[in-house]
């Protein structure tokens, strides 16, 4: 019998394959080998020739990169690599791997097409990166998309403010995709053009990934590439110094967990200064003023992270400077865990007869790839219309969501759509509530931030630039810790007739609130936030915020934000909280005063506050669960995991239950009462 070649399992495939350094004619190609092989193989062939087959033949490397030229301009091309384990040993054939020299290098003044060019639908199967920098050092990279056609859902376009896809993500108000763009959010589908997008970062550089399934194609996109000179600046980056050498190597990601203190002249009141990519750009004109400037890591990370003493001082501005770039390096002093959850509140809210969208927003705040469970709790009144993610588990309460592979610093989101009744079942001014939490991996630093409970105010018409917190308006003060925060959520919708080149919001915190404590949760747009004493500042700069009547969903944006309180509150004391939104240079828009307040006992109990005390909390063995009703009896307790699963369950008729929790390992669970009058309530309890 004739032998033939055959492609063997026990040869690995080569990973993360990818192009670099594509000029009009060549490029470089890279890989991960991930067995032992130590030759390997490449072919590239024009787009749309067959795969290889398992016989093939083509270039062989002695090293996981390989340099290939001498190819045809404007042309598309497909790269496939496998490993070469032994003669009769050779790994199945990764790629395609697709490479353009239709615009290679992209710069100032030229195109930016999908791969397929000006004409042809792209392709399938497609995931491929293409960076856009400036032709001068200090210059900002602009592109503005002139068509757009990207099939929904299942291909999207990812952005990236700077020179790879390590950097901050610009992203849109689309959740998780379907099948390849399961685990992104962010990307941009459709035929709405987004954009235009202006690079905010040090190098100028914009990024772009594309992503599209095995079906269904559309006609791409074309888009203008620009480029102008940014005003003198500084540029501040903190990051994280794994190989502790002082310096930022390139695959040492930027540190968002702290602050730059910023003395101006030696004034001795520092602003502080938070970016959410460790980033942040200091711009004067007054080339006198003089700058020292450090670096504070936030409190609750301060025992895993070291700043050194890296300070800088007595900086200036020159005219005609540029920029320069000030470098923060942090080491890690040992390892953690986190993960949180949280809800952001959407226009319009909560309406009789009428759906309401909040965002779901889970984040791996530790060190290491993580995987875990969402369960959402939805307040009894109303009824879940659709889920924006795939692969929800529905259960009575609401639903679970079971996501994989996390990694540290990702941010993942989906949408849930729910119906309000009609009046009379509800009333203007009731409050509805949800709850989101997500399950803690080992070792946790803060069980705090795994669960979020936000109340909305139903109401009958609104303003779309309001302010509101989480707790709905109402505190129960036997419910409330020194420790607890306050979560504030800022929206604002561009209502006028052309995009808004930027917007700035300024918020004055009220004299109750510890100003120090202040932390960003979430935000609709890459921002700069400052704080000088008690008075905060967002900059949303180059957000090209669309208006209300060209698209509805786009024209929103949001900042979600805790704080805690100074000591001393009791009952009756009312925080107030209220905002200036400004679109350009124009008048500001004042929002709401959202007041809090802190009362002894809701005259209406509900889901939303819960008509029954637990404590102590956190415990070690027993809770007493007493009801504020003298005149209700406990009917049932269930006790539930974080997965939604039920722990423990028994049924009472007395009004002070003492509960044995001592079986409970240590973690977060949810305690359900509910009464002879059938009103059914939910606290969290923190098991020591």
């Amino acid at each position: 019998m004739a032998s033939t070649l055959t492609t063997l399992v026990s040869c690995p495939s080569p990973q993360q394959v990818n192009a670099s350094n594509v000029t009009s004619t060549s490029f470089t190609l890279d890989w991960f080998e991930t067995g032992s092989a130590t030759s390997w193989e490449v072919i590239t062939q024009p787009c749309g020739t067959p795969a290889p087959t398992s016989t093939s033949t083509g270039t062989m490397s002695s090293t996981n990169t390989l340099t290939v030229d001498n190819l045809n301009p404007s042309s598309c091309y497909h790269v496939y690599v496998r490993a070469v384990c032994s003669d009769s040993d050779r790994s199945a054939w990764t790629g395609p791997i697709p490479v353009n020299t239709l615009n290679a290098p992209l710069a100032c003044g030229n195109t930016f097409y999908d791969l397929s060019g000006p004409s042809a639908n792209y392709a399938n199967n497609l995931d491929y990166v293409v960076t856009i920098c400036p032709n001068n050092a200090g210059e900002l990279v602009t592109v503005t998309f002139t068509s757009f056609d990207v099939e929904n859902n299942f291909d999207g376009l990812l952005v990236y403010d700077g020179n790879s896809t390590n950097s901050s993500q610009i992203s849109s108000t689309n959740g998780a995709g379907h099948l390849v763009l399961a685990n992104f959010t962010g990307a941009f589908w459709g035929n709405t053009i987004p954009g235009p997008f202006t690079s905010s970062s040090p190098d100028g550089c914009l990024t772009f990934r594309f992503i599209s399934d095995f079906a269904i194609t559309r006609a791409g996109w074309s888009a203008n590439i620009t480029c102008a000179p940014d005003a003198d600046k500084i540029v501040l980056i903190a990051f994280t110094d794994n190989n502790n050498n002082g310096s930022k190597d390139e695959n040492e990601q930027t540190f968002s967990n702290g602050s730059f203190l910023i003395d101006l002249n030696d004034a001795g009141n520092p602003t502080t200064a938070y970016s959410p990519v460790g980033m942040y750009s200091l711009y004067d004109t007054n080339p006198s003023n003089s700058y020292d400037i450090s670096y504070q890591i936030q409190p609750n990370y301060s025992a895993y992270y070291s700043a050194g003493t890296t300070n800088y001082s007595n900086l200036t501005i020159p005219v005609g400077s540029n920029y320069q770039v000030y470098y923060f390096p942090i080491t890690v002093v040992q390892g953690y865990n986190d993960v949180t959850a949280s809800i952001v509140s959407q226009n319009p809210p909560p309406r009789p007869g009428f759906t309401y969208t909040e965002k779901i927003v889970y984040k791996n705040l530790g060190l290491t790839p993580t995987s875990g469970t969402l369960t959402f709790t939805k307040d009894p009144l109303v009824t879940i219309t659709t889920i924006s993610q795939d692969g929800t588990v529905a259960n009575e309460n609401g639903f679970t969501y079971s996501f994989t592979n996390l990694a540290p610093n990702e941010t993942r989101f989906f949408y849930v759509t729910m119906t309000v009744p009609t009046i009379p079942t509800i009333a203007l001014g009731d409050v509805l509530t949800n709850v989101v939490t997500i399950s803690a991996p080992a070792d946790d630093i803060d069980l705090d931030n795994n669960s979020f409970s936000n109340a909305q105010v139903i109401v009958g018409s609104w303003d779309p630039n309001d302010k509101m917190e989480s707790h709905g308006g109402k505190i129960l003060i036997t419910e409330y810790e020194p420790s607890d925060y306050l979560f504030y959520t800022i929206r604002f919708q561009n209502e006028g007739t052309a995009n808004a080149e930027f917007v700035i919001i300024e918020d004055e915190l009220h004299h109750q609130i510890d100003e120090t404590s202040i932390q960003m949760v979430n935000a609709s747009h890459n921002y700069l936030m400052t704080r000088v004493d008690n008075e905060i500042k967002w900059e949303f700069r180059n957000i090209n915020l669309v208006p209300k009547i060209v698209n509805e969903e786009a024209s929103n944006g949001f900042v979600l934000f805790k704080v805690k309180l100074k000591p001393g509150i009791s009952v009756g004391d009312i925080v107030p909280n209220t905002a200036s939104i400004f679109f350009d240079f124009n008048p500001p828009i004042i929002t709401n005063t959202f007041d809090t307040e802190f009362i002894p006992l809701l005259s209406n109990p509900s889901f939303a506050t819960g008509n029954f005390e637990m404590y102590p909390n956190p415990a070690n063995a027993t809770i007493q669960l007493s009801l504020y009703d003298a005149n209700d009896t406990i009917k049932k307790v269930n006790v539930y995991d974080l997965l939604g699963k039920q722990i423990m369950s028994f049924t009472s008729d007395v009004s002070i239950q003492t509960l044995d929790v001592s079986p409970l390992t240590s973690g977060m669970y949810m305690i359900e009462i509910t009464t002879q009058n059938n009103l059914t309530s939910v606290k969290k309890l923190v098991k020591k």
